[in-house]
């Protein structure tokens, strides 16, 4: 048995002619005894010796050591160590052949022997060195191929314009074959952290909040849409201006994994001045200058040194779209009075959020705020009339109409007296003048039999709000002061019409509601007063027809029989042959009776080809909360869509909001039957 004698051992290759001869210490003894060494088979971590006596029967130490200590010691201390601590159970004789393991890759080690008998060298300390070879490493299985992958990325939208708010990132697979795929775009700050902590850049975009891609966007990714041939593009709109950011993309096929890598940097937020005449597309730099510095300011402190209207609005809100004119006609009109500013809440979401929180609990759009010279804020939300802007407006500027005074301007015919009680007289109907227009034009017609009003005003209900008032037990004028924001104040002209002193309207005021939804019920509420003050409320309702549509209404009943019975299957499971469009939609919302006229003018355009249905969410509630569930719809957006092939209606696509008609138009293009 070989014994190492607590020496640290290493090893190298040698020929026979290595061997090293070393004087044993003086007085050297006369000795006869001589001792060859080999070593074969030498390995990174092992090697094989051989020792040879020229006398069998003589006793002898033989060990392996590593070079350096070999070398630190000297040839005379190290003999001495040997003698000292070399017991006769650690010698051997005759040939010996030995194979020494656990040694170390790529050192030098010594092989060494001497004669010893009783404590005393009888031989020449003799040596041979060798060096052990290199470590073959296994090389790593090489990973199987993933997906090839391209990621693009930078700032600003398609104009050019929110570098310091918008983020894009375009992702496309070469390769077509990704099966599964994750994105995560987040501060370049969290993602180094999470590396500098041992993660890698899977475990990251697995790990934390990330974009998963459904069978929508594994089709746009693979570039089997010839319609996005850019691939998946995602948009982040409410990121913070000059701030690092970092896009991971984590893709695999059946083979492997590939993950790619981003660094984006939004640009710093710009203020420029503000322009009188116009309606200025505003920033959050040029808000918090001009405005209000929502970041340093707890609460609100108005800046600004003249009255300011703040509409904020979104591409795709349809009313938004009709009020852009009369905001553009305000701004005019009150060039070097106010100033008008326009807010992308896509682009603005944290300014946005602010206001909304305050004054829009439900974040309705079109979302204007009125601000006083003061800071004093009149919100309004939803559609606005030119002339609701107007008295928005002067309500903010503190204007009062005049009001005629009958005691002044004199009668045409007939004594007033000016102290009784108001008395009107009104009438609600729905047509227009030639009696069409009966799913979408309402009138009311309201006359001042007294004539002596001095004030009027009307509430144009379609929500049903003042049902609401009334359930809760308040009378007409109750509800009214308990809403007078929605009252639109007569002006002087329409005084006249309603007191019947204008001969160009002798039949007193009538006012129209246009271009509205079908089947729906409107409720005006008008309040009228003397200059007393004695007033008279007044309600009066209409109720449009349901408009003839080749685009049939689906109710609960039906949509089990014709779509998905999911009261008998829970699991999504699609029952009819023909591409199918579903347009969930709800008749007071603004942006819906917008949507509608689209929709059924494709849906005739399409007949035949494609099964168009339209699903009022308030008569098929539990239908629309099942399909928003499958729909990933969690806040019930409105409109709602889901376009459905036959062929592949395990994946619906689904859309929200308003749509434009081309967008509408490439949905219904993937639904219909390929050629």
């Amino acid at each position: 048995m070989l014994t190492l004698l607590a020496f640290t051992l290493n090893a190298t290759g040698c020929d026979d002619d290595d061997t090293e001869t070393i004087p044993a210490p003086d007085p050297e003894p006369e000795i006869e005894l001589t001792i060859d060494l080999a070593v074969k088979d030498i390995t990174a971590e092992d090697a094989v010796f051989s020792a040879t006596p020229s006398v069998k029967e003589a006793s002898y130490y033989v060990s392996v050591v590593e070079k350096a200590t070999f070398d630190a010691a000297g040839a005379d201390q190290f003999l001495n160590d040997i003698l000292s601590q070399v017991k006769n159970s650690d010698l051997v004789k005759g040939d010996h052949s030995e194979k020494v393991t656990a040694l170390t890759p790529e050192t030098e080690y010594t092989l060494f022997a001497v004669g010893v008998n009783n404590g005393t060298a009888t031989s020449k300390l003799v040596s041979k060195n060798f060096t052990t070879l290199k470590k073959e490493t296994e090389p790593e299985p090489e990973k199987p191929a993933g997906p090839q992958i391209t990621m693009t990325s930078g700032v600003g939208d398609e104009n050019g314009n929110g570098k310091d708010a918008i983020v894009w990132i375009t992702v496309k697979s070469d390769s077509h074959d990704v099966t599964k795929a994750n994105i995560l775009l987040a501060f370049t700050e969290m993602v180094d952290s999470a590396l500098a902590d041992g993660q890698n850049l899977e475990q990251i975009v697995l790990g934390n909040d990330n974009f998963a891609c459904g069978p929508e966007h594994l089709e746009l990714l693979n570039l089997q849409n010839p319609e996005a041939p850019l691939g998946l593009e995602l948009l982040l709109n409410a990121a913070n201006p000059d701030t690092a950011y970092t896009a991971v993309c984590y893709a695999a096929n059946e083979q492997g994994v590939t993950i790619c890598r981003n660094d984006i940097h939004t640009e710093k937020a710009v203020s420029t001045p503000l322009q009188d005449g116009i309606v200025n597309h505003t920033n959050s730099a040029q808000f918090q200058e001009y405005i209000f510095d929502q970041k340093t300011e707890g609460d609100w402190v108005f800046k600004g040194d003249r009255p300011f209207v703040i509409d904020f609005y979104a591409d795709w809100c349809g009313p938004c779209k009709q009020m852009e004119p009369t905001m553009e006609k305000m701004a005019a009109k009150y060039s070097g009075q106010i100033s008008f500013c326009s807010i992308n809440v896509d682009l603005e979401v944290k300014l946005f959020a602010y206001f909304a929180n305050r004054y829009n609990k439900e974040g309705g759009l079109p979302f204007l705020l009125f601000i006083k010279e003061s800071g004093e804020i009149i919100p309004a939300v939803g559609y606005q009339s030119e002339y609701k802007v107007q008295e928005l407006i002067d309500l903010m500027l503190d204007v009062t109409p005049e009001k005629p005074d009958p005691e002044v301007d004199p009668l045409p015919e007939g004594p007033i007296d000016p102290d009784a009680f108001p008395v009107i007289e009104a009438e609600a109907g729905i047509g227009d003048a030639d009696g069409n227009r009966k799913d979408n034009y309402v009138w009311v017609n309201i006359k001042c039999t007294t004539r002596n009003a001095t004030e009027g005003a009307i509430w144009v209900d379609y929500k049903g709000d003042v049902a609401y008032w009334e359930e809760k037990g308040y009378t007409l004028e109750e509800a009214v002061d308990q809403n007078p924001r929605e009252m639109q104040h007569f002006n002087e002209m329409w005084l006249k019409d309603l007191n019947l002193l204008n001969p160009e309207h002798p039949h007193g005021v009538t006012l129209n509601v246009s271009d509205t939804s079908d089947d729906l019920l409107f409720t005006f509420l008008i309040d009228v007063r003397n200059r007393n003050n004695d007033r008279c409320v007044k309600k009066v309702q209409a109720k449009t027809e349901r408009r003839p549509t080749r685009m049939p209404y689906m109710n609960d009943q039906m949509f089990c029989e014709k779509i998905w019975d999911y009261k008998s299957n829970p699991e999504w499971n699609f029952v009819n042959t023909k591409p199918t469009v579903l347009f969930f939609f709800d008749r007071q919302n603004d942006i819906c009776r917008v949507q509608f006229p689209l929709i059924d003018a494709l849906s005739i355009e399409f007949e035949g080809q494609v099964e168009f249905y339209a699903i009022d969410v308030n008569e098929s509630p539990e239908t629309f909360e099942v399909m928003a569930k499958v729909g990933n719809n969690p806040r019930h957006d409105l409109p709602f869509f889901a376009f459905i092939d036959p062929v592949n209606a395990w994946r619906p696509y689904y859309l929200m909001n308003f749509m434009e008609e081309d967008r509408l138009r490439n949905y219904i293009g993937k639904i219909l039957p390929k050629e």
